[in-house]
């Protein structure tokens, strides 16, 4: 499957100049924290994006935290550093 996401992800960029971000997504075929693990090491971020949601990561009994600020060099959207990144960092530790 990552060869298939690979293609994908390059033939998106090359041809019609759009970058692809990942979703890994609760009840996808990237869902678990061993899936997007595999995910991370096949698929470097030149090739494509990461977008990870904080609820499917919950859902899937890893803590959205930790990912986000492991993989904020990773993601599309909202790095480390970034406004709605910390706020959002905030609010979450706080409902702890």
């Amino acid at each position: 499957m990552m060869s298939h996401i690979r293609t994908i992800a390059e033939r998106a960029w090359k041809r019609y100049g759009v970058r692809a971000v990942i979703h890994p997504h609760a009840g996808g075929y990237i869902e678990f924290e061993d899936e997007i693990q595999q995910l991370l090491k096949d698929i470097p971020y030149d090739i494509a994006g990461l977008c990870l949601d904080t609820g499917h990561l919950y859902y899937s009994k890893m803590d959205p935290e930790q990912w986000l600020r492991e993989c904020a060099d990773r993601k599309a959207l909202q790095g480390g550093g970034h406004p709605v990144f910390e706020a959002w960092l905030n609010l979450y530790s706080r409902l702890l």
